[in-house]
């Protein structure tokens, strides 16, 4: 069975998304959820954004700038454990290059070695974990092979 998973950009949707994808959840595992996601930080002030992403911009912080934004939603498949291609990721995939993504994801993992966190595990800086990455989301969401 292939469920539609809904991501949203602020924690009303997320919790519209919650219910209607666990409908036939346990009521424990549910509670859990709610108080977990009513004491996250950064779900909490997703809240906030509510409003530009009605209006299909986001705004950036400290600069003011706006950006358009299309809402894509994931779409789950093989028991929820992988992506399956849409039409929405499909045409993602025709606007952001595999460049953009690996400059997206060369941004991602500078960051990552300087996390003593993350960075520990990460086998070697010398491995070209940027292309690599971003040839991933680039299949996942395509199609490519």
């Amino acid at each position: 069975r292939e469920e539609q998973i809904v991501v949203s950009q602020s924690l009303k949707e997320n919790m519209t998304a919650s219910k209607e994808i666990s409908q036939h959840t346990d009521p424990i595992i549910k509670m859990q959820e709610n108080k977990l996601r009513s004491s996250d930080p950064d779900l909490l002030d997703e809240e906030s954004y509510a409003v530009e992403t009605r209006t299909n911009t986001v705004v950036k912080e400290g600069t003011g700038e706006s950006y358009p934004f299309r809402f894509i939603p994931l779409k789950m498949g093989g028991s929820g454990r992988t992506h399956v291609v849409s039409e929405g990721s499909a045409s993602l995939m025709e606007e952001v290059s595999l460049q953009d993504l690996e400059m997206l994801t060369s941004s991602f993992y500078e960051k990552a070695f300087k996390d003593p966190t993350l960075d520990q595990f990460i086998r070697a800086h010398g491995d070209p974990h940027a292309s690599r990455f971003a040839k991933w989301i680039h299949q996942k969401l395509s199609g490519s092979t």
